[in-house]
């Protein structure tokens, strides 16, 4: 099974490997959202001048604001499941998540608890 934990990964490494999973359309969101987990968790994006995790996601990563705020949120919980579990989440726990917050914000703030937050 593939970890997404990247707590052992250089800096440099993290950064370098969010950009290109960002470009290549062909990669998997569970690995660029654990990437971008990892920037906000250590605030990578600082040193390179940016305020803001979403900065950083909208200019270095070309996501648009919706995407990078839906990938922002879904990395947020997986560091917070992560950090209560000693499992690492599957490929599926990632796209289910993903799906689920996708699917809610184009909906009544009534259908998901998260729409509270925003």
């Amino acid at each position: 099974m593939k970890s997404y934990l990247l707590s052992h990964v250089s800096p440099s490494i993290v950064l370098r490997d969010a950009v290109a999973l960002a470009t290549n359309r062909r990669t998997t969101n569970a690995d660029l959202i654990a990437h971008i987990g990892e920037i906000g968790a250590r605030k990578l994006y600082v040193p390179l001048a940016y305020d803001s995790l979403l900065a950083y996601c909208r200019s270095e990563l070309g996501l648009t604001r919706d995407e990078a705020l839906k990938r922002i949120c879904v990395a947020r919980v997986a560091r917070r499941w992560l950090g209560s579990s000693s499992v690492s989440p599957t490929i599926e726990w990632f796209r289910n998540h993903f799906l689920l917050l996708h699917r809610g914000w184009s909906r009544s703030p009534r259908t998901h608890s998260t729409s509270s937050t925003r």
